[in-house]
């Protein structure tokens, strides 16, 4: 089953995995072999998958914060209500 987390998790991998094979290609095997336009076009893509890296892993650390809010505050009003029903039951009522 996949989750939007997994997903999410997924595709910044693979973001990252392309980038750093574009590096290591742009540094070894194309060094000295991309044209002026081709070259600047090259290291902007890697650039650009590495940036999409980042926005995709903050946008996934935004929602498992508020994933964590959510879960904290649905324990505390869990509890709340324990404590208040444990509260009548002890009254009598």
């Amino acid at each position: 089953m996949f989750t939007a987390s997994r997903t999410r998790r997924r595709l910044a991998g693979l973001c990252l995995i392309l980038a750093a094979t574009m590096l290591t290609l742009g540094t070894t095997v194309l060094g000295g072999r991309l044209a002026r336009y081709n070259f600047l076009l090259y290291w902007m893509v890697c650039f650009g998958l590495t940036a999409l890296a980042a926005a995709i892993s903050l946008v996934d650390l935004i929602m498992i914060r508020r994933q964590s809010r959510t879960a904290q505050r649905d324990l505390i009003e869990e509890a709340l209500r324990q404590v208040e029903e444990e509260k009548r039951k002890r009254l009598g009522h």
